[in-house]
């Protein structure tokens, strides 16, 4: 950026730290010149403190803001506040998705009213993911825009949400979609037949699951000696049983531990469930299981929806498996593990924005009784169960979901 320009910018500072160029005394390409500078400078320093409040913001724009922020060597860094005459709207996609994987109708009916930021998620962990969404709406200069959480984003929009008081930033209000700060810990079977109604039945599908689960509990309990020598000749033998036998058996011993409550504690218990789930992700023959499109399928749409739309299923399940990446799905299921196992995602403090929330009524993943846990951590509220759809709602009857969201948005 041309040195004049940013000299201009230190004499034009007001007290308050704000100031602004209108738009007939400064030309669109300098603009452009100035916003590419802003990025490349925050990029390269350490900006992420706390933020003054804007209180007369434009709603529509003769003239560009800028708030002033001095970086940790005393250096002011013009930060630009967008001043589109459409709302902005922010939107957090879920696990193993991308800002790309929303569905092409649901983004264009939202378009027109309103600018759009599909934003990816990064970091470690749920809370992390929250800090890195807040740098990104920061940087593209949104003052308190809507933000959409779908699925796992709705887990990094609660936490987004309670940042707004420790780095003096605003969000509009949020729609949360399929989502929950609580969801079921107990290994519930019916649960999961509802989700893998083509595994968890007798056949080559379920033999590899079983195959599986027995490899890694075995290999498990053996570190612990008193309970491995209780239940390593069990689970040996349970290779012949069929799938009724095999859940009765295994939940009950392993992961319901209601007979081998005596040798191991809930604890190492827990953490012995989550080592399981995440060794199955990582194993080779389990990902080719999971990347069938009729899979997914069951996962996110009713039964009786695929009946009568099983291309659609299969084209919408077939699209996300060939753009996801299991890397950044591990990333995730561990996030997810380490987020719930926390059990205060419900009791910690309220959030304040005006909100939705969005669920199917036959979504297995989240189901809408652990969606209402929502409830206790929003002050005001709406909750909102549509028929017929299930955790893929948005894909399912995008342009449907996209009107209620507005109609939301509008009040």
């Amino acid at each position: 950026m041309n040195k004049k320009i940013y000299k201009r910018f230190l004499k034009k500072k007001k007290k308050g730290g704000m100031f602004f160029y209108k738009k007939n005394n400064i030309n669109e390409s300098k603009i452009d010149m100035i916003k590419k500078f802003v990025k490349e400078i925050v990029v390269k320093t350490n900006w992420d403190a706390k933020y003054r409040n804007v209180t007369n913001y434009p709603s529509s724009g003769n003239k560009i803001y800028f708030l002033i922020k001095m970086n940790k060597h005393k250096v002011p860094i013009p930060v630009p506040i967008s001043t589109q005459k459409k709302p902005s709207l922010v939107l957090i996609f879920g696990f193993g998705g991308f800002s790309t994987s929303w569905p092409f109708e649901f983004i264009n009916f939202l378009k027109e009213k309103y600018t759009v930021y599909p934003i990816d998620v990064n970091g470690e962990t749920i809370e992390q993911m929250a800090k890195n969404m807040k740098i990104e709406i920061m940087k593209k200069g949104l003052f308190k825009p809507h933000v959409l959480g779908y699925s796992m984003g709705g887990f990094v929009l609660q936490e987004l949400a309670r940042l707004q008081k420790t780095y003096n930033f605003q969000l509009g209000k949020l729609i949360f979609l399929n989502t929950t700060c609580k969801i079921d810990k107990n290994l519930n079977m019916d649960r999961l037949e509802q989700l893998f109604p083509t595994i968890l039945k007798d056949g080559d599908d379920f033999e590899l699951i079983k195959r599986k689960i027995i490899e890694k509990s075995i290999e498990l309990v053996r570190k612990e000696i008193v309970f491995g020598s209780f239940v390593v000749p069990l689970i040996k033998n349970m290779s012949s049983l069929t799938y009724d036998q095999f859940k009765n058996e295994i939940i009950q011993h392993v992961f319901e531990n209601k007979r081998g409550q005596n040798f191991i504690d809930k604890s190492k218990l827990e953490k012995m469930k989550k080592t399981i789930a995440i060794e199955l992700f990582n194993d080779q023959e389990i990902q080719n299981l999971l990347k069938k499109p009729e899979i997914l399928g069951n996962m996110m749409f009713p039964k009786k929806w695929i009946s009568f739309n099983n291309a659609t299923s299969e084209k919408i399940s077939k699209k996300f498996i060939d753009e996801t990446k299991m890397d950044i799905n591990k990333k995730h299921l561990i996030s997810i593990f380490n987020w719930f196992n926390d059990n205060n995602n419900c009791t910690k403090k309220k959030i304040s924005n005006n909100s939705i929330i969005i669920t199917g009524k036959f979504d297995n993943v989240i189901q809408p009784e652990e969606s209402k846990n929502l409830i206790k951590i929003l002050h005001e509220k709406e909750f909102e169960i549509i028929n017929d759809t299930a955790h893929g709602l948005v894909f399912q009857d995008p342009k449907f979901v996209a009107k209620k969201i507005d109609e939301f948005l509008s009040k």
